[in-house]
Protein backbone atom coordinates (compact mmCIF):
# COMPACT_ATOMS: atom_id res chain seq x y z
CA UNK A 1 0.00 0.00 0.00
CA UNK A 2 1.38 3.40 -0.95
CA UNK A 3 2.04 6.06 1.69
CA UNK A 4 -0.52 8.41 0.15
CA UNK A 5 -3.20 5.70 0.15
CA UNK A 6 -2.43 4.59 3.68
CA UNK A 7 -2.58 8.09 5.19
CA UNK A 8 -5.17 9.81 2.98
CA UNK A 9 -8.01 11.63 4.79
CA UNK A 10 -10.98 9.42 5.57
CA UNK A 11 -13.28 12.01 7.17
CA UNK A 12 -13.61 15.79 7.02
CA UNK A 13 -11.82 16.25 10.34
CA UNK A 14 -8.71 14.60 8.84
CA UNK A 15 -8.12 17.54 6.49
CA UNK A 16 -5.27 19.76 7.65
CA UNK A 17 -3.65 22.92 6.35
CA UNK A 18 -4.62 26.54 5.81
CA UNK A 19 -7.70 27.04 7.98
CA UNK A 20 -9.55 29.34 5.57
CA UNK A 21 -9.04 27.02 2.60
CA UNK A 22 -9.81 23.92 4.66
CA UNK A 23 -13.12 25.45 5.75
CA UNK A 24 -14.00 26.35 2.15
CA UNK A 25 -13.28 22.77 1.02
CA UNK A 26 -15.38 21.44 3.90
CA UNK A 27 -18.31 23.71 2.97
CA UNK A 28 -18.03 22.71 -0.70
CA UNK A 29 -18.12 19.02 0.24
CA UNK A 30 -21.08 19.42 2.59
CA UNK A 31 -23.01 21.29 -0.13
CA UNK A 32 -22.16 18.57 -2.65
CA UNK A 33 -23.30 15.82 -0.26
CA UNK A 34 -26.62 17.67 0.19
CA UNK A 35 -27.18 17.74 -3.58
CA UNK A 36 -26.44 21.43 -4.19
CA UNK A 37 -25.14 21.94 -7.74
CA UNK A 38 -21.88 23.85 -7.84
CA UNK A 39 -18.68 24.25 -9.79
CA UNK A 40 -16.15 21.39 -9.67
CA UNK A 41 -13.42 21.46 -7.03
CA UNK A 42 -9.82 20.83 -8.01
CA UNK A 43 -7.25 20.22 -5.28
CA UNK A 44 -3.62 20.02 -6.32
CA UNK A 45 -0.20 19.87 -4.75
CA UNK A 46 2.33 17.32 -3.61
CA UNK A 47 0.98 14.30 -1.79
CA UNK A 48 0.95 14.97 1.92
CA UNK A 49 1.45 18.69 1.39
CA UNK A 50 0.46 20.80 4.38
CA UNK A 51 0.98 24.20 2.78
Amino acid sequence: MSFSSKYSPVKLDDLVGNDETRLRVRQWLLNWLNGKKQRPLLIHGPTGSRR
